[in-house]
């Protein structure tokens, strides 16, 4: 049985949250690294001895490329894929 809500049928309903999150959007302003630039960062950060995983995610950050991207390319560098 529903339960009575004296402010009506619309006060149940979920209220909108004062912020969004917004997911893969970037600034205008920052630019992308060419591949070469890419290529050569992620290869030394993988002899560093991070992982694939790690190497991406704090590349992603800098370089401006989808971290997708740059896991697939660091699973071909180390030839894995």
């Amino acid at each position: 049985m529903a339960r009575y809500n004296p402010r009506g049928f619309g006060a149940l309903r979920r209220k909108p949250t004062p912020w969004r999150m917004h997911f893969g959007h970037r600034r205008a302003e920052e630019e992308r690294w060419d591949e070469e630039t890419v290529k050569e960062s992620l290869k030394n950060l993988l002899k560093e001895g991070l992982s694939v995983k790690e190497a991406s995610k704090q590349l992603a950050e800098l370089s401006g490329w989808p971290r997708r991207d740059l896991y697939r390319l660091g699973l071909k560098m180390m030839g894995k894929e």
